[in-house]
Order: structure tokens, then C-alpha cells, then sequence
């Protein structure tokens, strides 16, 4: 009778085991329109593009995933120390490549603006062959921007900064000659900071670049294809439009 019972317990156990949903934990970073911190309650919850679709895909997949933000540096740092399973909002750089698995369905298309000081004299025509590399540039720090400028990093006059309102406010004061910033990040920004009356756009329409969701190399591989088939669906439907124009970013594709 003890082994009956026994054996019994064991049986339920395990399907138990077995019916528990698989448990992920996802990164990303303090990325306007895409993976913010909004607080409720007296919480710090994640909110944004990228937290919708992320969700998304756990609930069609019926997985369970766990988002946090970090600083993207650190968030990178831990993707390559393998302490998560994927990032998203990420772009794809042949560096990352080496330790991120991407998937090839991009959530998210971001353009960039380059601003200057109301004051400056500086022209540029807007052709990144032509880019003035005496400028002083703010970059931020583990930002990769986009390809044409991510390319010519080593040839360009880089001022370090932390994130993108020091460097809008850099640049207000006159420190320095040009900041960049993707469309989605930048202009709400610039308002919000009540900075416009003292910047001038000097060059729109840069560097279309995806955001991805991407898994530490060879996690899940199974997975991987689901949630890319999962992804998919996702950007077809009318959940994909309505969540788009939630955060304002319909009117910036």
C-alpha cells in the first residue's frame, strides 16, 4: 500500500513537473516608446512597444517571461554573460552576433534626426560622407546607432555622455555642435525639456534600423522559431496597429 502510494505521489509529481509553463527572463533597456519604467502604485513596471509584443508572445506561446530594464550597456553585458535568455529592442550588429541569436523579424523600425545649437554656424548637407568630423558629437555611452555612423565611430569627434538628456542639454548650452537620436526618443524629449526654442533640426530621415528581439547564442533554438512565427502573426494584426498608436509611435514609421 506504501509503495502504491508512493509511486502515486511520484506520478502526480511529475505532472505537475510537466505542467508548469517554461519560465524565461527577458532584458532591455530605457528605450522610449519600446521598454520604459513607468511607476504605478508605487512601482516601477515596465511599459512600452516592446513589453506589449514580449507579452504578447508569452501569452500565445503560454510561456511565462520576466522583463527587466537595466542600463543597455549592462544589459548587453549580462546577454553576453548569459544571466538572461534574450534581449529585445536590441539592433543587430555583427558584434553582437557572437553572442546574441537574433530573430529575423524586426518589431520596429527607428529613423534618426541630428540636431545642433540654435546659435551654430555649422553646415552640413545631411550625406554622411560629407559629415563635418571636427564636430563635437555627443554619444552616448553602448549606443550603436546606426550603421553609416556606427561605421565611422573611430573617425568622428565623440564627447562621451551618460544618456540622451545630457547630451540634448550639452548642446543647449553650447558644449556641444551636434546630438542624434532616433525619432521616437529624441523630439518627445526636446519638448518635454522645454529645449526646442534653443535647438535647430539640421538633419532628418538617417539610418532605418530594426529592433530586434534577440537570444543568448544557442538558447531555446526550438523556441527561437516559435517565437519568430509567433512575431509574425503579431505584426499582422490589428493588436499590432492599435498598440502602435498607443505609444505614439504610428505617425514615425
Amino acid at each position: 500500500m506504501r509503495i502504491l502510494l508512493l509511486v502515486l505521489c511520484l506520478g502526480s509529481g511529475l505532472v505537475a513537473a510537466e505542467q508548469q509553463p517554461l519560465h524565461l527572463k527577458f532584458v532591455s533597456s530605457h528605450f522610449a516608446g519600446i521598454s520604459e519604467l513607468i511607476e504605478q502604485d508605487g512601482k516601477a513596471v515596465p511599459q512600452g512597444l516592446g513589453v506589449d509584443i514580449v507579452n504578447k508572445i508569452a501569452e500565445m506561446l503560454a510561456i511565462k517571461i520576466d522583463i527587466e530594464i537595466l542600463p543597455f550597456k549592462r544589459a548587453l553585458i549580462s546577454m553576453k554573460n548569459r544571466k538572461f535568455d534574450a534581449i529585445f529592442g536590441v539592433y543587430k550588429k555583427a558584434d553582437r552576433e557572437q553572442y546574441l541569436d537574433f530573430i529575423d523579424v524586426v518589431f520596429f523600425v527607428d529613423n534618426y534626426l541630428f540636431y545642433g545649437n540654435a546659435a551654430s554656424t555649422l553646415h552640413w548637407d545631411g550625406n554622411m560622407s560629407h559629415f563635418p568630423k571636427n564636430a563635437k558629437l555627443g554619444w552616448i555611452t553602448g549606443w550603436s546607432y546606426f550603421d553609416e555612423l556606427y561605421a565611422m565611430k573611430d573617425q568622428v569627434n565623440k564627447i562621451q555622455v551618460n544618456n540622451l538628456e545630457s547630451t540634448l542639454r550639452m548642446l543647449h548650452k553650447g558644449r556641444l555642435d551636434l546630438t542624434v537620436g532616433p525619432i521616437r526618443d529624441i523630439n518627445p524629449l526636446i519638448n518635454r525639456l522645454g529645449l526646442g526654442s534653443g535647438l535647430k533640426l539640421v538633419s532628418a530621415g538617417h539610418g532605418e534600423t530594426g529592433n530586434y528581439i534577440a537570444f543568448a547564442k544557442g538558447r531555446h533554438k526550438e523556441l527561437q522559431v516559435k517565437v519568430r512565427d509567433a512575431l509574425t502573426r503579431i505584426l499582422n494584426l490589428p493588436w499590432y496597429q492599435q498598440r502602435l498608436k498607443h505609444y505614439q509611435l504610428d505617425s514615425i514609421l
